[in-house]
């Protein structure tokens, strides 16, 4: 606390559990959320956006002095679709004009999910994910990236290699990957269709389940040794981070008998006509989302309506992120569905859930970016009023889904979702009233600083004792005896 200029606001800090990594992420609301008065609130956020350009500055420096390492990365390359129709009919200025206007585009959608644009050619790029900057999921984040850049198409590839500073008796100092991965994502960029993300080995594996793909089959790559499959992607499935990391092959559930026993509690009050809510909380990998997994395959016998909602910490500043993708799933919206099919199936949802379009087509439309149409009288509220009625309408949306059915809705990582499925979450938590069921929400410990605890019911998760670490081991070891040692 004390590097961002005010002392004594410390041990508040230490109270909320907002440590040194937390502090560049807090804003004017959580500050307020914790009583620091509006003066000190201001003098505390210049003090940490100073903190945050001194960081980015010291990591800029240490990255200059870097020599070259062995990394893991993933590397994009992309290009301008219809560059070259472009430079026949365009004028060698425009034609620039138009590629730096490119390369802008590039470089805000690229730096936003965490990536580094190595260096243009012409009218394409080399990304970096993983260098200098690595994250736990650099290649969803590649792969995101390049679905983004509607605009181009792209290669990517995950691997080993050398990189960082270069230099040779032609050449000064200049950042380089050596290795063959650079080389994959260029021959796979080679292999995508206008508009495609084409995929290798190396990210398939690393994505897991958490993108619909389509196999192209086995290539010939120049200048790569053997035959590549590779596989295009279609669209980002809209499941939860742990399905999509583990797929089917769930580890058993060890040691989390007393807290799957109150969430199954729960459950049996939520099937007697009593809505509930419960708040999962522990630190990373701890064993919330398999907790949570659990509590679905045990109630699988009763014909329950479930809801499965993702907080991505990508999408911190989208209004209801993990509702517009599950609105988005259930009308049938996929990537690249063209506007006037999106409406038609958005139409189709709120006709079978027997809503009236007028009073929901203006509000809905425009969280999944799709134009509403000439038909519907456009909207003439204040910014205020739409979202609390969009709040009550996605709200009533969730009700009717279950209808006559109990519902169980698992939210996770709430920690990163946005402020407005925060407040939604809040109305579900305080105003359902008249439904039969469960709301399960999983965090880590920062968001006691967002989150006033309301009517919920909150459950730990502490780390596994010694001995039922050792069980999850030998279960995981399918029988085998493993050195004491290991």
């Amino acid at each position: 606390m004390r590097c961002v200029g005010l002392p004594h606001y410390a041990e508040l800090f230490e109270q909320q559990k907002i440590d040194l990594d937390i502090v560049p992420q807090l804003t004017d609301e959580d500050l307020k959320e914790i009583g620091i008065p509006l003066g000190d609130r201001k003098r505390l956020l210049t003090a940490i956006s100073d903190f945050a350009d001194t960081d980015s500055a010291d990591s800029q420096t240490t990255r200059a002095g870097a020599v070259a390492e062995r990394r893991q990365i993933t590397v994009v390359f992309c290009d301008l679709i219809g560059s070259t129709e472009l430079a026949s009919r365009l004028d060698p200025e425009d034609l620039a004009t138009t590629i730096a206007s490119y390369h802008d585009c590039c470089k805000e959608v690229i730096d936003g999910w965490g990536g580094h644009v190595a260096e243009f050619l012409g009218d394409g790029a080399v990304i970096y994910f993983g260098w200098p900057r690595a994250h736990e999921d650099d290649a969803e984040r590649a792969v995101r990236a390049a679905l983004e850049l509607v605009a181009s198409r792209a290669g990517v590839a995950t691997g080993l290699v050398m990189v960082g500073e270069t230099k040779s008796d032609a050449l000064d100092h200049r950042e380089g990957v050596v290795g063959e991965t650079p080389n994959l994502a260029a021959r796979a960029q080679a292999l995508a269709a206008p508009g495609a993300v084409v995929i290798t080995p190396g990210t398939r594996r690393l994505v897991g389940d958490r993108f619909e793909l389509e196999e192209l089959g086995t290539h010939e790559l120049r200048g790569i040794a053997d035959p590549v499959d590779v596989w295009r992607v279609v669209d980002v499935r809209a499941q939860s981070r742990f399905q999509a990391r583990v797929g089917a092959r769930l580890s058993p559930l060890v040691g989390r008998q007393a807290e799957l026993d109150v969430l199954l509690e729960s459950w049996q009050a939520a099937l007697a006509g009593r809505w509930r809510s419960v708040l999962v909380v522990g630190e990373a990998g701890i064993g919330k989302s398999r907790l949570l997994e659990e509590l679905i395959e045990q109630t699988t016998s009763i014909d329950r309506a479930v809801l499965r909602l993702q907080c991505s910490p990508y999408h911190v500043a989208t209004a209801l992120f993990p509702f517009v993708e599950w609105i988005r799933s259930s009308a049938g919206i996929e990537l690249g569905t063209d506007e006037r099919a999106a409406r038609t199936r958005l139409e189709a949802l709120v006709d079978g859930l027997g809503f009236e379009r007028q009073a929901t087509i203006p509000l809905l439309a425009p969280l999944l970016s799709v134009p509403p149409g000439d038909e519907y009288e456009t909207l003439r509220l204040s910014l205020k009023l739409q979202r609390k009625r969009t709040i009550e309408l996605v709200i009533e949306l969730i009700k009717r889904t279950a209808q006559s059915r109990p519902l169980l809705i698992a939210v996770e990582d709430v920690h990163a979702a946005d402020a407005t499925s925060l407040e939604l979450l809040t109305h579900l938590l305080e105003r359902t009233r008249g439904v039969a069921g469960l709301l399960v929400m999983t965090a880590r410990p920062t968001l006691a600083a967002r989150f006033r605890r309301r009517s919920f019911d909150r459950i730990e998760l502490d780390p596994l004792a010694a001995s039922s670490t050792l069980a999850l081991v030998d279960e995981l070891a399918s029988g085998k005896r493993l050195p004491a040692a290991v």
